[in-house]
Formats: C-alpha cells, structure tokens, sequence
C-alpha cells in the first residue's frame, strides 16, 4: 500500500525536480560570472514558478488522495489515502529542500554541506522508521519522510540565508494561495456528486485547470506576465 502512495509523491517530485535542473546551468553560469543580481532574479522567479505548480499539486493530490489510492491498487488500497496525504506535504518541503540544494549550495561550493544534510536526514529517516513503522505501519513511514525532509529542508534553509537573500514575491504567493482555495472546494463538490473514481480525478483535474489558470490570469500572476511577454518574441 505504502509502494503505491510513494509511486505517486516520487513521480510529482521528481517532475518538479527536472523543472529546476534545467536552469542549473544558468545559475552557475551567473554565479561564476558574478552577477548576483541577474543570479538573484532567476533564483526569485524558480521558486516563484515552482511554487505556482507545486501547490495545487498538493491541494489536489490531498483533495484525492483516495481516489488516487483506489484507482492505482484497487478499493482495498484506500485505507492507504492517508499516507498519501502526508507524502503530498512532504513534497513541498523536498522540492525546496531540492531547489535550495542545487540552485544555492552547489553553485557556492557547499557541497560538504548538502552531503552532511543528506546523510542526517536518512539516519534520522532509518530511526524514525524503527520507531514508527511498527506501531502506525505505512503511514508511520510516510510521516518519517516528512520529518525528514522538514530537517533538511531547515537546514537548507538557514544555510542558503547566509549565502543569499532569496526573494520571494509575497503577491504572487497570495495569489498562487487564492488560486488553490477553489481546488479544495471544487474536488469536495466532485466527490460527492460522482462515484467514479477515475471520473473524480479527471473532472476535478480539469475543473481546477481551468479555474487555477483563470485566477492567474486575472490576478496578473508573474507567471502569467512573463508567458505573455515570451509569447509576444
């Protein structure tokens, strides 16, 4: 059960984690070249965009996390929805934690830095399983990541304040908070009007979609605005 709702937060991370790889190159170009304001507005503009993605992912992924559960292994699989549930909060922490990581770090040569962090995470990732695990099962294991990549994530963090002061624009963040509200209240009308599992996800995935995109555009998320001036080339 834990397989399938760890199938699904691996395949949404590593999604959000190859968005960031591409723009590695550009970063570490920046840094080595000492424009840190050029190096500094491409980093904003990462997390920005990562987040806009990340969360309705989240809000979604939450929203149907047992329909998700039931379409990938069956009805005898749903009781593991709660897992999922966690795994979905825990991606937040892990792409920052990836975004800090790659993006900060290793461009600064804290490379020592990230594999102390790492290692840390997965012995504090093996205690927490033998601590866990036998009392809550697979959602003692899903809980483990999240305190796990919360730590690393934290870590990151303080040490990437130190390097840089990351800006993150606090409109577009309300905005992408405003954008997710009505995915939580559209996948709840979903649930209780249709019984089909994969009809549930798929109306509400499209339903949200277009919303989600509406808001953005409505709201002038940055996003939004440097798609337009792109498309205009």
């Amino acid at each position: 059960i834990y397989t399938v709702s760890s199938n699904i937060y691996v395949a949404v991370k590593r999604l959000a984690n190859a968005a960031v790889t591409v723009t590695l190159p550009r970063l570490s170009f920046y840094v080595g070249s000492g424009k840190k304001e050029e190096y500094k507005i491409l980093l904003g503009k990462i997390i920005n965009y990562v987040l806009v993605l990340l969360l309705p992912c989240l809000v979604g992924t939450f929203e149907l996390s047992e329909n998700l559960m039931i379409i990938m292994g069956g009805v005898s699989y749903s009781i593991g929805s709660l897992s999922l549930k966690i795994l979905s909060i825990a991606l937040v922490f892990a792409v920052m934690a990836y975004i800090l990581s790659r993006c900060i770090l290793l461009p600064y040569k804290q490379d020592k830095l990230y594999m102390i962090a790492t290692l840390g995470s997965a012995v504090v990732n093996i205690i927490l399983n033998i601590l866990l695990i036998p009392q809550f099962s697979y959602d003692g294991a899903a809980l483990t990541t999240l305190i796990s990549e919360c730590l690393v994530c934290l870590v990151m963090c303080v040490k990437s304040r130190k390097i840089i002061n990351i800006n993150i624009d606090k409109r577009a963040f309300i905005i992408t908070i405003v954008g997710c509200i009505p995915i939580i209240i559209i996948c709840e009308i979903i649930k209780r009007i249709a019984s089909h599992n994969l009809l549930v996800v798929l109306t509400a995935f499209m339903m949200s979609f277009v919303v989600y995109s509406l808001i953005l555009v409505v709201f002038r998320h940055p996003m939004y605005n440097d798609i337009k001036r792109y498309w205009k080339l």
